[in-house]
């Protein structure tokens, strides 16, 4: 059970978006995520963290997309990640095809994954 005080912490606008940042974070490469699921994840309405987003800004979605970016940049220039085609990657941060994950990071970075991985193009987020 819940005590008081962590229920009004928790309900805190600050603290909500924390930890819905969080659930997204740990949940990026479901390509079912999506606002019920966020807003089922820390246990609140939809509508009410959408509201939340929108104060910051940002729209829910938007923020995801931002986040599997985000990820999927930091996986182009990680060394390991070497073997995994762009394809693979895009599916590890929850995009359905390869082609929207192109489509997506070319116009956040300003070039295609590929060409991101191959010239070391340093590109700021």
């Amino acid at each position: 059970m819940i005590d008081p005080g962590a229920r009004s912490t928790r309900r805190c606008p600050e603290a909500l978006i924390h930890q819905a940042k969080r659930y997204i974070e740990s949940h990026l490469g479901d390509t079912a995520l999506d606002v019920a699921g966020i807003a089922a994840g820390v246990h609140v309405s939809p509508q009410h963290l959408q509201r939340l987003f929108r104060t910051k800004g940002i729209s829910l979605m938007r923020y995801v997309w931002q986040a599997r970016l985000e990820r999927a940049r930091l996986l182009l220039r990680a060394l390991e990640p070497r073997n995994s085609s762009i394809q693979e990657i895009g599916w590890q941060c929850g995009f359905t095809t390869a082609a929207h994950f192109s489509r997506l990071f070319k116009q956040q970075y300003g070039v295609s994954p590929s060409d991101f991985r191959c010239a070391g193009v340093l590109v700021q987020p």
